[in-house]
């Protein structure tokens, strides 16, 4: 007795973020031999013999009598039992189909090589890093990912359900993200927003009171402090950093440098100051050199005799 399990398509529109798309009934057989179906699958039966019944059974629920198509009644595995019968009696042997209603969509990830730091709340990547959107479902797999960097087109994704990106270009960039699954589910949408700052930041040193030149040297009073100024094209300097000249450890400074309070005996004073932005781009280092003179003039009293 011949007999179909057949569906009836059930068009629903909806939008994907994007662009409009319809979706319907979807099925997916894995390589596993399960078949995966979203939740808007009606099953039918194609009738053949004049007088045939149609039976079947979901799971443990009682027997019933097809008159009209139906659903899977619960989401995840489903087992339906069913044969046909015709008007004499005559009943085929009794048959199954194993089917998974899936209407669990796809998860999106973000993975970053190197953790961008934060700054007023927006994330800032050097130009080496690399990014990476992972799409994962654990039902009936990935189908597709599509990516629109920058507020371009939407494109899919080469791979099936990753997507990387290399930051090579400076500036402020975006990416809006989706998934589809295997029965056409669709994940929650994922905006991310970035900079990226290849620039490292300029620095500047004066001295005050003023540096008095003298001949080929520079030389500083007792009082003298350094004021470091430090500015940045995409973001701001976070850090200030000094060290005496040639020598390998850096130490943290804030923008006015007393020189009395680190060399309170010193004569020459040698050192480097350099800056490190939120990105981590550090300046070139810049020498700040100076004499200070520390011998008190001497007087010579002259007395003619008359």
């Amino acid at each position: 007795m011949k007999w179909l399990i057949s569906l009836i398509l059930v068009l629903v529109s909806v939008s994907i973020y994007t662009q409009n798309k319809e979706i319907s009934p979807q099925s997916f057989l894995s390589k596993d031999g399960t078949l995966f179906v979203n939740e808007l699958y009606k099953l039918s039966w194609e009738k053949g013999d004049v007088g045939t019944t149609y039976h079947y059974q979901w799971n443990d629920e009682p027997w019933a009598i097809f008159r009209e198509p139906i659903f899977p009644p619960v989401m995840g595995w489903n087992e339906i039992h069913f044969f046909a019968e015709d008007q004499l009696g005559n009943r085929e042997s009794e048959q199954k189909v194993n089917l998974y209603v899936d209407k669990i969509p796809p998860k999106l990830t973000t993975i970053w090589k190197y953790l961008p730091r934060s700054w007023n709340d927006v994330l800032v990547a050097q130009v080496s890093n690399e990014l990476r959107i992972r799409a994962i479902d654990d039902e009936s797999g990935v189908s597709s990912l599509f990516i629109s960097l920058d507020g371009g087109p939407e494109t899919k994704a080469s791979l099936l359900d990753e997507w990387i990106y290399l930051t090579k270009e400076e500036g402020k960039h975006s990416v809006i993200a989706y998934s589809l699954d295997n029965v056409k589910n669709i994940s929650k949408k994922l905006e991310i927003t970035w900079l990226v700052d290849s620039t490292p930041p300029t620095l500047s040193l004066t001295g005050f009171p003023q540096i008095i030149k003298l001949s080929d040297k520079n030389v500083c009073l007792r009082n003298t402090k350094i004021q470091i100024s430090a500015t940045d094209k995409i973001t701001e300097a976070k850090d200030l950093f000094w060290r005496k000249k040639n020598t390998d450890v850096w130490a943290l400074t804030g923008k006015i440098f007393d020189i009395e309070k680190y060399f309170p005996y010193d004569k020459k004073i040698e050192l480097e100051f350099k800056a490190v932005d939120f990105s981590g781009n550090e300046s070139q280092s810049i020498d700040f050199l100076c004499e200070i003179d520390r011998n008190p003039p001497e007087t010579n009293i002259l007395i003619n005799k008359q």
